[in-house]
């Protein structure tokens, strides 16, 4: 018998068998993936900034011979580039340099010396929440392309006596 012909019987034979579902439709997930990425800036006056590692020192300088000052505001090294309420020139400016929200909030690695309190806050003035060991949350949904988040720090020496010591203020983002 010729190949041929024995094909088309063959086919012939099995076409009545196979159920052939044609469809209307066909749907296809796709996925639109971006990597989740927690990271902020933070800059002082003047420029300097760190997304990483330590920014530059500040100091809150109370010259006054009671050793007492209130609402004291912080510089960077050399006294030139300050704090001022008055301009607004923030200490801090965050950027959510991320791709999710964040959880912004800043503490200190130690207890503050005797008779110190510093308080922070993000409108420019001295009245804020104090800040110590426990983190005070600055935003607690810091959305990438938020407007930046100037972050106001201010000291009261109360009686203080003649000292020149150091703590780390750490700032912290975590995904909201």
């Amino acid at each position: 018998m010729n190949k041929r012909l024995l094909a088309i019987l063959f086919v012939g034979l099995l076409l009545p068998v196979i159920s052939i579902t044609l469809a209307a439709t066909v749907l296809t997930v796709v996925h639109f993936n971006v990597a989740s990425t927690v990271a902020f800036l933070v800059t002082l006056p003047g420029g300097s900034n760190a997304s990483s590692g330590s920014t530059a020192d500040i100091y809150f300088n109370c010259t006054n011979s009671t050793g007492t000052c209130l609402n004291l505001e912080p510089c960077l090294s050399g006294g030139s580039n300050c704090q001022d309420i008055s301009v607004p020139t923030p200490i801090f400016e965050y950027d959510n340099m991320g791709t999710v929200n964040l959880s912004l909030g800043i503490y200190f690695n130690a207890t503050l010396p005797t008779d110190v309190t510093i308080s922070g806050n993000t409108v420019n003035n001295c009245a804020g929440t104090n800040i110590a060991i426990s983190q005070v949350i600055i935003d607690s949904n810091f959305a990438p392309g938020d407007a930046n988040i100037d972050y106001y720090l201010c000291a009261n020496f109360t009686d203080c006596v003649a000292m020149d010591e150091t703590r780390q203020i750490t700032h912290n983002g975590t995904q909201a």
